[in-house]
């Protein structure tokens, strides 16, 4: 029984803080927050634009044409055509031969493969004059000269 006692006293003391508190609060000051009031919001200000500025750019930069192309720049910075090396040929189902080109720019990207028939042109200009079952002739210029399959040339 005591231990009842003792929990309807703190009941009662809680409840008599809580009606306590309550009344003495009041509703407070009027116009006090706790954030501080921000600045009031404003349109922001709008910059009138320079037209003939506007205007030359324009003339400088028509909207309808490619940008000029930039001055020439000397060949010796060109980059050289890729080489190429003859690396298989194959066989159609008619019967037409085709060269496996393998071609590589020093390097600077992956190697690519490439095939060819006769009459077709080579990266460095010639052309596929003959494609037989080990080589191909290739006509560049005036002269003609065979390419064989895993050769070090």
């Amino acid at each position: 029984m005591p231990q009842l006692s003792v929990a309807l006293v703190a009941v009662g003391l809680l409840a008599g803080g809580m009606g306590l508190g309550w009344m003495m609060a009041g509703d407070g000051k009027v116009g006090t927050s706790l954030v501080a009031p921000g600045e009031a919001w404003r349109e922001p200000r709008v910059y009138p634009g320079d037209p003939a500025a506007a205007l030359l750019s324009l003339a400088q930069h028509p909207l309808w044409q490619p940008p000029p192309k930039p001055p020439a720049v000397a060949t010796a910075q060109a980059d050289p055509p890729p080489s190429w090396r003859l690396s298989g040929i194959l066989s159609d189902d008619d019967g037409s031969l085709r060269a496996i080109i393998l071609l590589t720019s020093g390097g600077r990207s992956p190697a690519q493969v490439q095939y060819r028939r006769v009459g077709d042109l080579l990266p460095d200009g010639s052309r596929i004059i003959e494609v037989s079952n080990t080589a191909i002739t290739v006509e560049s210029g005036d002269t003609q000269h065979s390419v064989r399959l895993f050769s070090r040339e």
